[in-house]
This record gives structure tokens, sequence and C-alpha cells, in this order.
């Protein structure tokens, strides 16, 4: 009897404990804390966000929690490809598999949508060994290389090719309001913007 009266005290406290914890555990199941967002930069020193392969053409997500850029010359590939950061988490994600280079990545303003420039597809149209280019061209490098724009759902995956002819169409930006897109194309050895 003495044993009995001495366990009891043990067997509450423990019960007690179990009830006064349980809603906190419970609470902490269904929100679990929130990775902490990058620190800030205030004394003005740089930080190496990217180092793997040769990486470029970042750009910022809307909300300011994700990175956008290119990276190539990687292990798994050569080719520039698109990739994505969360500044959060610090884990990368590649976007894009493609067999040529990709550039000027940029989000959608609102939805979770990408657009940026390509050279799979004309590579593939118009090899470059069938189809030598005998005008010398006066444009800047970045503008002689024939790439297409392209539409990329990042939730389903899902890519739409938006232009469509022989020759440069790059730099893609949506507009403010996620409504239009607008590129610089190269036609007849100048360079345009359309929309």
């Amino acid at each position: 009897m003495n044993s009995d009266t001495t366990s009891r005290p043990h067997w509450c406290k423990r019960l007690l404990r179990t009830i006064l914890f349980a809603p906190l555990l419970w609470s902490a199941c269904q929100h679990p804390p929130q990775p902490s967002p990058p620190a800030e930069n205030h004394n003005g020193s740089q930080q190496v966000l990217i180092e793997e392969g040769e990486s470029s053409q970042a750009t910022y997500s809307p909300k300011g929690d994700k990175l956008l850029f290119v990276s190539g010359s990687r292990a798994a590939h050569k080719q520039p490809q698109v990739y994505e950061k969360d500044l959060y988490t610090g884990q990368e994600r590649r976007i894009t598999y493609q067999n040529g280079g990709n550039m000027h990545p940029r989000y959608h303003p609102k939805e979770n949508l990408i657009v940026y420039a390509s050279s799979t597809d004309e590579l593939k149209e118009n090899p470059p060994m069938l189809n030598p280019n005998a005008t010398v061209s006066k444009l800047p490098l970045p503008y002689q290389a024939p790439t297409e724009v392209y539409l990329h759902s990042l939730g389903a995956l899902e890519v739409t090719r938006l232009s469509n002819r022989f020759g440069f169409d790059g730099e893609p930006h949506f507009s403010n309001d996620g409504r239009e897109i607008v590129w610089t194309r190269v036609t007849n050895q100048k360079t345009e913007i359309v929309t």
C-alpha cells in the first residue's frame, strides 16, 4: 500500500504534463517554424550566392525570396541552363534541361511562370554546319546567336514557344501587370523591340 501511494504522484505528474503539453505539440505540428529569411547586409560587404559553374543574369522573384539565374559549365552539363535558388533554404533546382543555351530568365510578376530565351530549337531546325551564315553581322555577338522566346510554367513544367523565326529573339520581360511580354528581335542586321 505504501508503494501505491508513492507511485501515484509520479503517475499524476506524468498525466498532468501530457495534458498540458499536448496542445503545444499539436500546435507545433500544425504550424511548423518557417525558415528565417537571409540576413540583411547592413555593412555593405559582398556575399557570394552561387559558386558552382559559371553563373550570371540573376533576377529576384516578385516576393524577393528566390533567385532565377543562368548557370553553365557544371558537372552535370556544359550548356547554360536556368536555375532557381530559394534564398531561405539555400536549395537550388534546375529548371531547364535543354541541349542549347538558355538566357535572360525573368519571373512573371504575379503567376508561377517565367520567360527566357533558348537556342535549343534553332540548333535543331537550322544546324550551323548545314546553314553557314555568309553575311558577317555588324551587331554585337550576343545578338548574332539564333534564339527563341519561351514561356515556362514552374508548377506544371509546361513550356510554350512564343517566337518562331530564324535569328535572334531574346531579352524577354513581362510587363508590370504580367499581361504582355516584350523582347528584342534582330531583323535585317538591326534590332527591334516586339511584344
